[in-house]
């Protein structure tokens, strides 16, 4: 683990020497090394520019050989790298915030997805996110299915619409939960994993592709990352198989899939801190409620000139504090002429 020290380091670059005598070194069995590439500050600023993580991450290898032949083993300078590579471009932390409950770190999920056992063919880690009006169950696993594919990593998801209806008998813990009807799936690329360099490869191939499956989206909770052996035995996910594989025909997968979506359901009152499934906003509430933010002084000035007069009555001077704050000062003064 990384001292405290360590963790707040910023990037910094090997000297002229280190470069040049790593630059006329062999590796351990006298073959050329990695070439040199560009200095991890300049890579740094690659990426704050609008560089490919994953590319600089690929350009970065000859920082980790560097350290092992002129630095001793001593990995700060690397660390320092991979860290500022994980955040955002603007130095933020790599995460999405949520209406209920911790943030959506990418990095953490991404590593979760990783850490698989390939010896244990049933192995995998599933993750329920709810956004406004719609629900995706993912499942990371690291076998696809055939015996060369099992030092492979892939995420499979399967979209469907949030229910109301669903969501209130998700609370209680001994109902039956109603069928869920399955939309759509998508899978997140394999990657082959060896080694600690390409985990990190595969780690930013997985910030990507959360990326792109939250851009544009309004996270309202997740559950956190469950294991199998906190939702389920392996014999409830095969059902689930066909509908991770885009064919939602079987009945023996529609009732699994209302089972082991309402455990991860459950799975959020006992994370910590807990998501109490009663405080979840309906569907669509977020976007009626962004709707009206946006809208609102629209839809009150129309009322008013289809009226041709509004009464505000008591709370009057509230009102018009309200109003001032919602619409541009043009607009205020043309409501005021109906009030």
């Amino acid at each position: 683990m990384d001292s405290d020290s360590d963790s707040d380091a910023s990037v910094f670059d090997p000297t002229d020497e280190e470069r040049a005598a790593y630059d006329a070194g062999l590796d351990y069995y006298g073959n050329p090394i990695t070439p040199l590439g560009r200095n991890p500050t300049e890579l740094e600023r690659a990426y704050e520019a609008g560089e490919d993580r994953t590319e600089l991450l690929l350009e970065m290898d000859y920082v980790n050989a560097l350290c092992a032949h002129q630095r001793g083993g001593d990995y700060r300078m690397v660390r320092a790298l991979e860290r500022r590579l994980f955040r955002s471009r603007t130095g933020a932390p790599l995460e999405v915030c949520a209406y209920l409950g911790d943030p959506f770190v990418l990095k953490d999920v991404a590593e979760a997805f990783l850490d698989l056992d390939a010896e244990d063919e049933e192995r995998y880690v599933l993750v329920l996110l709810l956004f406004d009006e719609e629900a995706v169950l993912l499942r990371a696993h690291h076998d696809l299915g055939v015996p060369e594919d099992r030092g492979h990593h892939s995420a499979d998801l399967i979209f469907f619409p949030r229910s109301e209806k669903f969501e209130l008998n998700a609370r209680d813990v001994h109902a039956s939960p109603p069928p869920l009807e399955p939309t759509r799936r998508a899978t997140m690329e394999a990657f082959a994993s060896d080694c600690g360099g390409v985990v990190r490869i595969m780690e930013s191939k997985y910030c990507n592709a959360l990326e792109q499956l939250l851009e544009g989206r309004r996270l309202v909770a997740w559950s956190g990352y469950a294991f199998q052996d906190e939702i389920g035995g392996h014999d409830e996910i095969v059902p689930l198989l066909p509908y991770f594989q885009g064919n939602f025909e079987g009945e023996a997968a529609r009732l699994n899939l209302a089972k082991v979506v309402k455990r991860m359901y459950r799975h959020m009152v006992n994370m910590d801190p807990a998501i109490e499934l009663a405080d979840l906003p309906p569907p669509g509430a977020l976007r009626r409620s962004r709707n009206w933010q946006v809208r609102g002084p629209h839809v009150v000035l129309r009322s008013l000139l289809e009226k041709r007069r509004a009464g505000l009555g008591r709370g009057a001077l509230l009102t018009y504090y309200y109003l001032h704050g919602k619409m541009p000062a043009a607009m205020f003064r043309v409501v005021l002429s109906f009030l």
